[in-house]
């Protein structure tokens, strides 16, 4: 859309089709390099292990949860379970939520144990660089596999 005196601040959303459902993946800085932020929104439609592997990432982030119903994002008939901390504290989900992971915080797995319902998982961290450390000390990115959380 360039060719409009605005265009150039609109961009096709990069939606695609995964095993479990419908989602986008954007790094808002590959477009917009002053943004540094990933936005990683998940249709759910089915139980699944999103994430195995406790790590941790070099920047804060904000994983949030509700129904996908848009005419009532507050139905919500799931089971989701999610682990904080190095001593893997358990946190199931039965409600909308959003989590806090600071920055440094180890966190997973992420388990989606039951979905009567769609629900929406939608993940934005803020950095221009979408990297997680394993409790080894690895570094990894998206392109080497991993998954969300």
């Amino acid at each position: 859309m360039a060719e409009t005196k605005y265009g150039h601040l609109l961009v096709k959303a990069p939606i695609t089709m995964r095993n479990w459902g419908k989602g986008l993946t954007l790094n808002a800085s590959k477009y917009f390099p002053e943004l540094k932020y990933w936005l990683r929104w998940n249709l759910v439609t089915q139980p699944w292990l999103m994430e195995k592997e406790p790590h941790s990432h070099d920047f804060d982030q904000a994983l949030h949860v509700f129904g996908a119903n848009s005419m009532d994002i507050s139905e919500f008939e799931a089971e989701v379970e999610v682990y904080l901390g190095a001593e893997g504290e358990k946190h199931t989900i039965t409600t909308p939520q959003v989590i806090y992971i600071p920055k440094g915080l180890i966190h997973c797995p992420v388990e989606f144990k039951r979905v009567d319902k769609p629900i929406v998982w939608l993940n934005i961290a803020f950095s221009a660089d979408y990297l997680k450390t394993m409790q080894d000390g690895e570094k990894q990115g998206l392109e080497d596999g991993w998954r969300d959380a």
